[in-house]
């Protein structure tokens, strides 16, 4: 017999096996596209929401809410959960103002984009905010949850 070493029990031709190069009239194929189909048409759609611009004065209570993330809402991979308005305190410029409501998603802070901020950074922000400065908050609200005066 021949010894396992011995280059003639390996096939020469081995590494020849797929061509160079692919020819152009080959079809293509991507695996990560998805393949065709109306499921799109079908899939639900998400709520739709409202946005709620509020002007809120910084004054000795604060701008009178709290925050809080839905920890049952897990964040996709490497993302912080959206910040949500916890409570509107009894005293306080958010009672005063009667825009902001609970629940309503803070998505942006003096006009910065708050979307991927923890709730930390929101609060950090908001309690920078000089005493007797406004605050410009943009959040949103699930439309099913508004009620009409």
């Amino acid at each position: 017999g021949l010894p396992s070493s011995d280059p003639r029990t390996v096939p020469s031709n081995e590494s020849r096996t797929a061509p160079p190069s692919v020819p152009r009239t080959a079809p293509s194929y991507e695996p990560h596209s998805a393949p065709p189909s109306d499921a799109a048409h079908h899939a639900p759609r998400p709520p739709r929401t409202r946005q709620i611009l509020v002007d809120l004065p910084k004054g000795p209570l604060g701008l009178g809410f709290s925050v809080t993330t839905r920890d049952n809402v897990p964040a996709p991979h490497g993302l912080a959960t959206p910040v949500y308005v916890k409570n509107i305190l009894p005293n306080g410029a958010a009672v005063a103002d009667g825009r902001l409501r609970c629940g309503d998603r803070i998505v942006a802070i003096n006009g910065v984009d708050a979307t991927g901020w923890t709730q930390q950074r929101v609060v950090e922000s908001l309690r920078h905010a000089r005493l007797g400065s406004v605050v410009r908050l943009l959040a949103t609200r699930a439309d099913e949850t508004l009620t009409l005066p």
